[in-house]
């Protein structure tokens, strides 16, 4: 698996414990931490939850765009001519 794919929120702690490592001896440290912070799930549900809503807003300017587009071209007679 790809390390910087997976979504692992790791608990506080051992964030430091990594940052500790980096700084005093500039290699992460040596032994995974695989422990997830208890509230990884509700990050993830609100991850999700703004990627669904910014791609409802894309969609939605997508078609704007094709809108503008079809009518600055004359496909729609907007005049009733």
């Amino acid at each position: 698996m790809v390390t910087s794919l997976r979504r692992v929120y790791a608990a506080p702690e051992s964030v430091a414990a990594a940052a500790d490592s980096l700084v005093h001896t500039g290699r992460p440290p040596a032994d995974a931490h695989e422990e997830e912070w208890p509230q990884a799930g509700a990050v993830r549900a609100a991850i999700d939850a703004y990627r669904l809503w910014l791609c409802s807003r894309v969609a939605a300017a997508a078609d704007v765009l094709d809108f503008e587009q079809r009518l600055s071209a004359g496909v729609f007679d907007v005049h009733g001519k």
